[in-house]
């Protein structure tokens, strides 16, 4: 979740994750950026870049059970 301010170009990397992935960048609840605007950017970038949804840049480690 991101909770920081919100710029144009961040309501254009919003428009095009919307286009791209049918959601927002901020509703993923695993993925908290706070109120890092930098990080959250950058990841909305590389996302989008890089042709996947933002959770797929941090693949989870193999579990122990």
């Amino acid at each position: 979740m991101y909770s920081g301010k919100m710029t144009d170009e961040l309501t254009e990397l919003y428009t095009q994750y919307y286009e791209k992935y049918g959601g927002n960048p901020d509703e993923y609840i695993d993925l908290e950026y706070g109120d890092d605007y930098n990080l959250f950017k950058r990841d909305i970038k590389r996302a989008l870049k890089k042709g996947i949804e933002l959770p797929e840049l941090y693949p989870l480690e193999d579990e122990e059970w």
